[in-house]
């Protein structure tokens, strides 16, 4: 610098000082009168004196000014923008001119290579706050990019000149955070440059928000105990308690998946003392009284999510706090995002569905069901399943249940109602026919044992069709629709049964057996289904179109014989094993004709046949556990109903002995 320009540079940068400490002084008065109103005007402000800093050649003595004034209009924007953005760009400019100030030339394009460059600089002209700042500013862009192990060699690079001796090499990512921890980030060096917050308590906010991305992604890697460790020393550290609930919520899933509900249960209580709008706490803590068996605390949690769900969203100032920087908002893992999301109140209601109908608490069942259906009716299903914290299932699936809530509660009319919405709904697009392919050595389950009527081997041609996941897709989408109709109609028929009115039970009956034997089941040797995902789905939906099947033969059997159509009724039962060898339902019905009927030898040997294949009381339990809720059985065979007729074979079989 000449001698005729010192005295204009300390000109300019004392004029720069003071138009940034006014600035950041009406913004500190602003805040304490806890208004935001000055928050956009200081940034639009400080981003002039920005740009008039940065159209001038740098100079070491100007580095901490315009390392200040960026700091500033960096969090200045960060705070007015909704969604907090970060431009690299920016800062490599910032490091481009602090190289260049020293008389350094860098256009490195790899960002570590240029901090190298830089970071002599900062320690050579004593800048240690202005390195800080700009080290805070490089920590929150990865943070908020969700890039930690850059943060992570960031902070590996910065210890060689924080004198900080190990070796590089042998460090984990918890010596890393360990380091990051203890760094002293210091106060503002020179009083005569205002901040709008220091460098120290940004550090110490970034830091909460990295430990708690990082233990996140240990979480979601499944090591429990090595994520519970990290949040476990996150609790000792200074946070809001918006921040504070979250550590103690991911310390509870930890625990929860280390086989320690009990102790789960005591942080997901801490979460919600720290803060009750933490309501995915709520949410975990009824999925573990649920492993505990503790249906009613269950049910009370889930009772009391829904009314939280209600009650409309309010900014809480104990949390907001006029700060900066919501700590919240640096955390993107989508996965934190997700999870601690308020939740729709269409899903929590449907989680209390659920959780009431497969719990047999079934007035509460309809009553929630009823609410769903109601919303569906308004044609809000756009806004249905957003912020969901259970896997929810298809609309019609969501009727289809609702429909065997109201069977169960022995509403039969309001039952067949809720399932002509289903049939109108879809009636449509249900197509005539539909051919779907079950690879060879995954039918087993799919494809009924020795029932060559319900599938054709593929032909060649037919088996070089090429499968793709869009082909796939749809197929699976038109059988979902079959299925969705065809259990409509079958609930239909089922109810009118119970109406004592068997004629419709055995027209709706009928209607669901003929739409389900459009589906034209073939047998295929390759693996191109088998290996999707798309292939797992079709499998899943064949199974159950077999297991409906198998059940709408039993109910149409079930209404010929109270008709005394012996002939049709014992060809149903049949017919319901043919499809659905494994059900309990089929064969006591079939017993139960060929005894009826006058049968009893063919009763007997039937009898006999099941007891060598060892079909006992037992599979009652078993056979529906992996079905779908609106297939669950609704009236029960009884172990009394089986051993009656057991008892009743047993004593004819005794007398007809020699």
């Amino acid at each position: 610098m000449d001698e005729g320009s010192g005295p204009r540079r300390r000109s300019c940068l004392q004029m720069w000082t003071e138009e940034n400490n006014a600035i950041v002084a009406k913004w500190e008065e602003d805040k304490k009168n806890k208004q935001r109103t000055v928050l956009s005007p200081c940034f639009i402000e400080l981003s002039k004196l920005l740009q008039t800093i940065q159209g001038l050649p740098p100079a070491p003595a100007s580095i901490p000014v315009e390392v200040a004034v960026f700091y500033n209009v960096t969090l200045f924007s960060l705070s007015t923008s909704d969604k907090m953005i970060l431009d690299e760009n920016k800062i490599i400019n910032v490091l481009q001119r602090v190289v260049e100030a020293s008389g350094g030339y860098s256009r490195n394009s790899d960002i570590l290579g240029l901090w190298c460059s830089a970071l002599p600089v900062f320690y050579d002209n004593s800048c240690i706050t202005s390195l800080h700042q700009l080290a805070c500013l490089q920590w929150a862009l990865w943070l908020l990019d969700c890039q930690l192990e850059k943060i992570l060699d960031f902070f590996c690079v910065l210890s060689k000149y924080e004198g900080w001796s190990s070796s590089t090499s042998e460090r984990s990512s918890g010596d890393i955070l360990k380091f990051m921890q203890k760094i002293s980030f210091s106060a503002d060096a020179s009083p005569l440059l205002l901040h709008v917050m220091s460098a120290g308590e940004l550090k110490d906010q970034l830091y909460s928000c990295t430990v708690l991305a990082h233990g996140m992604e240990i979480l979601a890697a499944g090591k429990y105990l090595e994520a519970a460790q990290i949040f476990k020393e996150a609790t000792s550290l200074s946070l809001s308690m918006k921040m504070q609930s979250k550590i103690f919520t991911l310390s509870g899933v930890c625990l929860q998946n280390l086989g320690k509900p009990q102790t789960a249960l005591q942080s997901f209580r801490r979460a919600l003392e720290a803060d009750f709008s933490c309501l995915y706490a709520l949410y975990q803590s009824s999925l573990v009284y649920r492993q505990l068996g503790m249906a009613d605390a269950e049910f009370e949690t889930l009772h009391l999510l829904c009314r939280a769900v209600s009650v409309p969203e309010k900014q809480d100032l104990l949390f907001d706090d006029l700060k900066l920087i919501d700590p919240d908002k640096m955390l993107r893992n989508p996965a934190l995002i997700k999870m601690f999301k308020k939740p729709s109140i269409t899903s929590v209601k449907y989680c209390l569905a659920q959780r009431s109908l497969e719990s047999g608490r079934i007035d509460d069942a309809v009553e929630q069901y009823l609410d769903l259906l109601e919303v569906f009716q308004e044609e809000k299903n756009q806004e249905v399943f957003t912020g969901s914290i259970v896997s929810l299932p298809r609309i019609p699936e969501i009727y289809l249940e609702a429909a065997a809530s109201l069977f169960k509660a022995k509403k039969f009319w309001d039952a067949t109602l809720v399932c002509e919405e289903v049939i109108k709904r879809i009636a449509s697009i249900v197509p005539e026919k539909l051919t779907i392919a079950v690879p060879l050595k995954d039918s087993e389950g799919c494809i009924p044992a020795k029932s060559e009527s319900f599938f054709t081997q593929l032909k060649s041609h037919y088996q070089k069709e090429e499968y793709s996941e869009t082909v796939q897709e749809e197929k699976n989408e038109k059988l979902n629709c079959i299925l969705w109709t065809a259990a409509a109609y079958f609930y239909q028929g089922w109810a009118f049964t119970e109406l004592k009115d068997t004629k419709e039970s055995i027209t709706h009956l009928s209607r669901c057996i003929n739409l389900l034997l459009t589906v034209h089941i073939v047998q295929s040797d390759g693996d191109c289904i088998n290996n999707s995902e798309m292939g797992k789905i079709t499998r899943e939906a064949v199974k159950l179109l077999h297991r409906l099947k198998g059940l709408a033969f039993v109910r149409r059997g079930i209404s010929f014989m109270e008709r005394g159509q012996e002939k049709e009724a014992l060809l149903n039962f049949q017919l319901s094993q043919q499809s659905f060898p494994e059900s309990v339902d089929g064969a006591f019905w079939l017993l139960e004709a060929l005894w009826r009927f006058g049968r009893k030898d063919e009763a007997v040997s039937y009898w006999q046949k099941l007891q060598e294949s060892r079909q006992s009381v037992v599979d009652i339990n078993n056979i529906h556990r992996d079905t779908v809720l609106f297939l669950l059985p609704q009236q029960e065979l009884s172990t009394s109903d089986l051993e009656t007729l057991n008892k009743k074979i047993e004593e004819y079989r005794s007398q007809a002995k020699p």
